[in-house]
């Protein structure tokens, strides 16, 4: 029968590649939001207002289910596969010795 390895570092990596990518996309949409509201400035009308409104309203509610879906999958890469693995192969090994 084969073997299953896990190599809970690599998850811990993954995390942390997650994380960076979440402060880039939080740099990026400032970014984005930014030039927008700098676009307002200069398109004066009921056209602008509109479409700089309605991209608010798109990006903030974007960016909010973007950072609980980045935040859950981040804390699960540490506390459910790195931490939780090495948890439940400590509590085997324990058990198989006691056996």
């Amino acid at each position: 029968m084969g073997r299953i390895q896990i190599d809970t570092d690599k998850a811990v990596i993954l995390s942390a590649a997650v994380k960076t990518f979440k402060s880039n996309y939080d740099n990026f949409s400032g970014d984005m939001k930014s030039a927008v509201s700098s676009m307002s400035s200069n398109w004066i009308s009921a056209a602008g207002s509109s479409a700089v409104s309605s991209y608010n309203s798109v990006s903030d509610s974007l960016l909010a289910s973007t950072d609980q879906a980045i935040n859950i999958f981040s804390q699960f890469l540490d506390q459910v596969v790195a931490q939780g693995y090495t948890s439940t192969e400590s509590e085997n090994v324990q058990a198989s010795q006691l056996i």
